[in-house]
């Protein structure tokens, strides 16, 4: 195979390459769009169930104190599903790692195979020293790749936390949020803290119109805050992973643009090298 040859081989490769990560940016681009509308859509229903919570406790007070941070705690963490994202798993199994090491006795539902293969395949990493499946102290059940994916993996990680605050333990939940990390607690009581109610919500003209007895109501609003808030953190952990990988693919476009030109170059150089040496031969020839 001559020099030419192989770099317009290795200039197809690189092409091939460059309309790959392009496509991976455009489908990350357009995810990120998607979850900004989602989670404007989400604010507004939290804040519709948080106005609706006030109200009930201003018309029907009820003295429930959230459990202490001693109380047995199970912990859903919410990682990435998909690769290209950089650190963006490794950083959350750091924050899990002090979370456990701050409550040996912590369960964790762990929403992410691609996090759970990780130190599952090394025991002696994050991890493995910490979570043996013979423990039952954990459970990995399947992550969301996606805004379309969301109803499936919610309907299968809340019956999970449903059981294991039936047996007694305060659920928590920590994922990847606009402040770096985020912890918050999801049951028996869900944490509305920095949830603003709607204006709809807050006035002083009566009750909600409503047919249910308050406390039924009061358990169904506290359901659905519980839904609301696990959604809304997967979809803040969904635009922050897709936010790294739009990051990790505009390095690797640049990176191949980088190769390209360099190709190019010694591409240009070694054409100019096969004309000279052309040359020499063929004025050789006539010099005989």
């Amino acid at each position: 195979m001559s020099n030419q040859e192989a770099f317009r081989k290795r200039a197809a490769l690189l092409t091939e390459l460059h309309e790959i990560v392009q496509a991976m940016k455009n489908v990350a681009a357009a995810e990120l769009l998607r979850l900004t509308r989602e989670r404007q859509t989400l604010k507004q229903a939290l804040g519709a169930v948080a106005g609706g919570l006030a109200r009930c406790s201003e018309m029907h007070p009820l003295d429930v104190t959230p459990p202490p941070h001693t109380a047995r705690a199970s912990w859903l963490v919410i990682g990435a599903e998909r690769g290209f994202c950089g650190t963006f798993n490794a950083r959350l199994l750091q924050d899990m790692q002090a979370l456990l090491d701050a409550d040996p006795q912590a369960h964790v539902l762990l929403a992410s195979r691609r996090m759970g293969d990780h130190f599952a395949d090394h025991p002696g990493d994050h991890l493995g020293d910490h979570l043996d499946p013979a423990d039952g102290r954990y459970v990995i059940m399947p992550g969301c790749a996606a805004v379309e994916d969301a109803a499936a993996a919610l309907d299968c990680w809340l019956p999970a936390l449903e059981a294991e605050a039936r047996d007694g333990r305060t659920i928590w939940m920590l994922h990847t949020a606009d402040q770096g990390f985020a912890r918050r607690r999801l049951l028996p009581v869900p944490d509305l803290t920095g949830i603003v109610p709607e204006p709809a919500m807050q006035g002083t003209s009566g009750p909600p119109a409503h047919y249910l007895r308050a406390p039924v109501l009061r358990t169904a609003l506290r359901q659905q805050a519980f839904r609301l808030l696990v959604q809304a953190a997967l979809y803040e952990s969904l635009e922050h992973e897709n936010r790294s990988r739009l990051t990790q693919m505009q390095l690797a476009h640049e990176h191949l643009d980088r190769l390209g030109q360099a190709l190019r170059q010694r591409q240009a150089t070694q054409r100019q090298a096969d004309i000279t040496n052309e040359l020499e031969t063929l004025t050789s020839v006539l010099a005989r």
